[in-house]
C-alpha cells in the first residue's frame, strides 16, 4: 500500500519517501530555512523593526510629555506608519515564522506533513509533535499515511510545537498578533496599522532567531 498520494505533486513525494526511509533531509532544512530568511526580507516591517521600535517611542514621548507640538507628532507617525506595509508584511512575516519552525522541527527529527492513519498518531499530532522514529515503528509503519498538507499554524502554536521550535516569549507574542492580522485579509483587509514596543521587540527577537 502507498503510504501517500503518489500522483500528486511528485516533489512532495520524494520528500516523503526520503521521510518514511529515514534518509537525511538536510538538504530540505536548508532550503526552509533559506526561505525563511527571504520571506522575512521581503516584509518592509522585517527589514525596519528596529526604525520602528525607535519612531514608536519618539512619538509616543512627544504625545505625553510635549502634547502642545502637534506638528512633530504627526510627522513621527507618519515616518513610524511607513515602516509597515500592512497589506503585505503579515503575509511574509507569518510565511517565514512557518518555513523555520517547519525547518526546526525537521532538524529534530520530527514529522510536518498532516498523518491521516493511524488514527492515533493523527489525533495526537493536532497537539504534540510526532518524531519520525514513531512514525517508522513497526506497529505504525504498516497503516502510516500522509496528506500532502503540512501542519499549520494551529499547530505550531500549540505549546508543545512551541516548546520544541525554541522561540522567545515576546517573539511568540509578536507573531501570535501577525497571525490574527494576517488573518483579516479575508474580511477587508487588516484593520491594524501600527502596535505598540511589545509589537516590535518580538519582531526583532524573531528575526534574531531566524537569522541565527
Amino acid at each position: 500500500m502507498d503510504q501517500y498520494d503518489t500522483k500528486r505533486d511528485t516533489l512532495n513525494g520524494i520528500f516523503l519517501k526520503k521521510l518514511i526511509a529515514g534518509k537525511s533531509l538536510l538538504d530540505d532544512i536548508h532550503r526552509l530555512k533559506d526561505k525563511a530568511r527571504k520571506y522575512f526580507n521581503r516584509a518592509k516591517l522585517g527589514r525596519n523593526a528596529n526604525e520602528a521600535l525607535q519612531l514608536q517611542k519618539a512619538f509616543q514621548l512627544i504625545i505625553d510629555k510635549f502634547p502642545e507640538n502637534s506638528e512633530m507628532a504627526d510627522v513621527l507617525f507618519k515616518l513610524w506608519e511607513d515602516t509597515y506595509d500592512i497589506e503585505h508584511d503579515d503575509l511574509f512575516i507569518v510565511a517565514a515564522f512557518e518555513n523555520y519552525a517547519k525547518a526546526v522541527l525537521l532538524s529534530k527529527r520530527y514529522v510536518v506533513h498532516l498523518i491521516q492513519a493511524p488514527k492515533g498518531l493523527r489525533d495526537k499530532q493536532a497537539n504534540t509533535p510526532i518524531h519520525i522514529n514513531t512514525i517508522r515503528a513497526k506497529k505504525n509503519i504498516s497503516e502510516l499515511y500522509f496528506k500532502h498538507n503540512t501542519i499549520s499554524m494551529t499547530h505550531l502554536l500549540k505549546p508543545n510545537y512551541l516548546n520544541v521550535i525554541g522561540l522567545s516569549d515576546k517573539a511568540i507574542s509578536a507573531i501570535r498578533h501577525y497571525k490574527n492580522i494576517r488573518n483579516n485579509i479575508h474580511f477587508g483587509g487588516p484593520k491594524i496599522v501600527i502596535g505598540d514596543s511589545i509589537f516590535y521587540e518580538g519582531l526583532i527577537d524573531l528575526r534574531k532567531t531566524i537569522f541565527s
